[in-house]
């Protein structure tokens, strides 16, 4: 997460609300403002999966102004679900027999969906 300044944000305690604009608050208090950030085209994007993109060499995202945030959605780019699931999966020890009943349910499911 990374501020209009591309920098680093440190979130302090307590329970964060997020403004449509980015702005990150504590208890009413705005402390930063996330970066929102895109691209003038689709040309300078390149597809690496089924939701997957990465910039093509040279290209350098701007600050949008045409985006907006909404508090509490899932977002989805750039995240291979079914891959970030197991990889939660096998993080931690588990028993060999839900490793192996995970790793043949998402070969059906990604099977199944092509």
């Amino acid at each position: 997460m990374l501020s209009q300044t591309k920098k680093s944000i440190t979130i302090p305690p307590g329970e964060v609300a997020v403004g449509t604009d980015g702005a990150l608050s504590v208890g009413g208090a705005v402390f930063a403002s996330l970066g929102l950030f895109g691209f003038s085209d689709g040309s300078q994007l390149k597809a690496e999966g089924a939701n997957r993109y990465v910039a093509v060499d040279g290209a350098v995202p701007s600050q949008s102004r045409t985006s907006s945030i909404h508090q509490g959605q899932l977002e989805g780019a750039n995240e291979d679900v079914i891959q970030g699931s197991l990889d939660l999966l096998m993080m931690g020890p588990i028993p060999l027999e839900l490793a192996v009943a995970a790793k043949a349910i998402a070969h059906w499911l990604t099977t199944a969906r092509s």
